[in-house]
């Protein structure tokens, strides 16, 4: 509700007023956004309405600061456990794979290899995602470090360090058989 006062006020003033400055924009936003409660996990589910078979879950976390990479934990039936990090930031500098760089709260940072390319877009899938699941599983603060290319259309270039905060833990909610018909 914040963000919409924040959002509204500023449009207000910027039909009076010379054009607003982005960044000055951004930091209201950010503002507005740091009072309220800290970013969370949020979890969906995909459910057989007719069988209320749960056929896949979704948790998935957003960045405390720009909204341009997602950490996403998926659990489904046809295709298991799986961690990605959807970034909408630019082209990621990887090839088939290369590696991340994430730390958990105080501990040492944890180098994980990722997938990225072809069929996926802009995601990059762990290829160990129980070991980032156990790492990241109590952890207030997720710090990823990943690198961009320096193209020009890209939103961010080079070495790029996201911060993730909440103050729940991470929970990959089990799937769920159905109703057998009779």
């Amino acid at each position: 509700m914040k963000r919409v006062l924040v959002a509204a006020c500023l449009a207000i003033t910027a039909t009076t007023a010379p054009a607003i400055d982005q960044d000055l924009l951004d930091q209201a936003l950010q503002r507005a956004d740091s009072r309220g409660k800290e970013r969370q996990w949020l979890y969906y589910e995909k459910r057989n309405r007719m069988t209320d078979e749960v056929t896949a879950t979704t948790a998935e976390l957003s960045p405390s600061k720009k909204h341009w990479a997602v950490i996403s934990v998926d659990n489904r039936t046809d295709a298991g456990i799986s961690v990605g990090i959807m970034y909408l930031a630019g082209e990621l500098d990887c090839q088939a794979t290369c590696s991340v760089l994430v730390r958990a709260d105080e501990a040492p940072p944890h180098t994980f290899v990722v997938r990225h390319g072809g069929d996926w877009g802009d995601n990059a899938y762990l290829h160990d995602p129980k070991a980032f699941i156990d790492y990241v599983r109590n952890a207030k603060r997720i710090l990823v470090q990943m690198r961009f290319t320096a193209d020009k259309g890209n939103y961010v270039k080079g070495l790029v360090i996201v911060e993730y905060i909440t103050d729940i833990p991470l929970e990959v909610r089990p799937l769920r058989a159905g109703i057998k018909p009779q």
